[in-house]
């Protein structure tokens, strides 16, 4: 089994193949090993049924490369489903979903077929190269364990070859979330490596995170009043907010005394770290500059799709304002009452747009 790390030189082979060949190739999610072929390759999808023992009546999980792919295979939402896709893909939760595209039909069951965005830049990449989703499955036999080692992987000679990232040879394993959808609410298949309990909370209320630096001026601000705006309204949403430095501190004193001025209490504000928990429930995060954006995304580059900087997720004209919104911490409270106001006019366009969503 030749090992590919390099993608350009696996796709060169790839181009090279003839339409006799049908290969079925290693490779890994992001977190696990699998054993896939492309979608419509249906004769290499029958090799790996009879390599693993399973009836060809049970169906595989199809990775799309992105979004994009939701769209372009017509897989069929609503805007809930659309904020919980959002939310948590590229990620280990599989959705089955209806799908009316003739190109996936043999993959569907009752018309759904279980779709999901691995965590793999690596594989992401490599999908939009093939062209096409391709089917994943673990590396075992039906009824046995799954095999995460790529020596022993290797010793199976299984594959025709393996596309893998440079120094991963071991893996855990670590099955994907499965939920499905019955009158528009989540429903678990499988419970995996997310917690079905977060997902249903998502999908009842979508978490709107707002990020800053420390966590003590301008992403409390966002926080408390989008959350008293969402309490007038009745609108179904929760709201948090965190920060890159680890100030371990309340709300500072500026940013309380102006929100205070609004009827808001944020005495109880303590500061938090923006962490993996918060990033996989948050549904949209909003930051104040274009750095801590950049930051964000430099931390986990699967988030680059719910990631936005709150003047290019709203209507900046409306607010008189084109930018990042600027720290005022140390300064006086003249300062905090702009950026307050900046940020209450931001606030509110946005709850107008997901309102009517």
């Amino acid at each position: 089994m030749k090992i590919y790390q390099n993608l350009g030189k696996f796709i060169k082979n790839w181009q090279n193949r003839t339409e006799n060949d049908h290969p079925i190739f290693v490779h890994h999610t992001g977190a696990m090993f699998g054993i896939g072929a492309l979608a419509s390759d249906r004769l290499a999808i029958e090799r790996i049924n009879r390599l693993k023992h399973r009836e060809s009546s049970k169906k595989y999980i199809v990775l799309f490369a992105n979004h994009d792919w939701l769209n372009k295979y017509q897989i069929k939402t609503t805007t809930r489903i659309n904020r919980l896709l959002q939310q948590l893909l590229p990620g280990e939760v599989t959705f089955v979903l209806p799908c009316d595209d003739d190109r996936l039909a043999h993959l569907a069951s009752e018309g759904k077929i279980a779709i999901r965005i691995p965590t793999s830049p690596f594989l992401r990449e490599a999908i939009e190269q093939l062209g096409e989703p391709i089917i994943s499955t673990s590396i075992n036999k039906s009824d046995e364990e799954a095999v995460n080692d790529l020596k022993v992987i290797e010793s199976l000679n299984w594959a025709d070859f393996a596309l893998v990232p440079p120094h991963i040879s071991h893996s855990s394993y670590s099955p994907s979330t499965i939920i499905t959808f019955e009158e528009g609410q989540p429903i678990c298949l499988r419970e995996g490596s997310l917690s079905f309990e977060m997902i249903r909370r998502s999908c009842r209320k979508p978490l709107v995170m707002f990020i800053c630096s420390g966590n003590i001026c301008r992403s409390p601000m966002a926080e408390y009043y989008f959350r008293q705006l969402v309490q007038e309204k009745k609108l179904p949403f929760r709201t948090t907010s965190a920060g890159f430095i680890d100030t371990a501190s309340t709300i500072s004193e500026h940013s309380q005394t102006v929100l205070a001025e609004d009827g808001i209490d944020a005495s109880q504000h303590f500061s938090k770290l923006i962490s993996l928990e918060l990033t996989n429930e948050a549904w949209l995060i909003l930051t104040m500059t274009k750095r801590h954006k950049t930051d964000y995304i430099e931390l986990d580059p699967n988030v680059e799709h719910k990631v936005f900087t709150i003047s290019e997720y709203l209507n900046k004209a409306e607010c008189g304002h084109n930018g990042d919104i600027e720290d005022p911490y140390g300064l006086d409270i003249y300062f905090y009452r702009q950026t307050y106001k900046t940020i209450k006019c931001y606030i509110e366009e946005l709850i107008k747009k997901i309102a009517k969503e």
